[in-house]
């Protein structure tokens, strides 16, 4: 829980969150156009992402790149590739995790091998905050939550 207070602060910190009201509702001020989400945020929700919670918890540290291909949508979403480090080894990648999509308009992430959506209950929460502070509304997550993780006109 330490853990996700630190990350939400820093969230906070270096986005243009406006205040929101205890009612969990954005007040009347901090309506506006709806923005996407940063890559710096991108990677601030893959950081959360279960299978990386898991390996902190086993002492050892997970680490990503950007991933880039022509057969992707990088339109709407950020792709990482995800991969395990001996905390003995600073850049040595020692086993892949798998790759993982964020959408750059809902903050949802989805497992690219299975394209499912990944659910944990923290991840939510730092969606929910993502989403009030780039004033993301219901028509613009009706509108890119079906998008394709591939690129148009790729048939898979």
């Amino acid at each position: 829980m330490k853990m996700i207070n630190c990350v939400l602060a820093y969230v906070l910190s270096v986005s243009a969150v406006q205040p929101i009201a205890l009612s969990g509702r954005a007040d009347s001020s901090t309506r506006g156009v709806p923005e996407k989400i940063s890559r710096l945020e991108a990677e601030i929700e893959i950081f959360l992402l279960p299978v990386c919670r898991d390996l902190r918890s086993r002492g050892l540290k997970a680490g990503w790149v950007s991933a880039m291909s022509p057969t992707l949508n990088q339109h709407d979403y950020f792709f990482f590739d995800l991969y395990g480090v001996a905390p003995n080894h600073t850049d040595e990648a020692s086993s892949t995790l798998g790759s993982y999509a964020v959408n750059k308009w809902t903050g949802d992430v989805w497992n690219v091998a299975t394209e499912e959506l990944v659910v944990d209950s923290e991840l939510k929460g730092v969606q929910r905050i993502l989403i009030q502070g780039h004033h993301i509304n219901e028509g613009t997550l009706t509108k890119y939550r079906p998008r394709p993780l591939w690129a148009v006109g790729l048939i898979r």
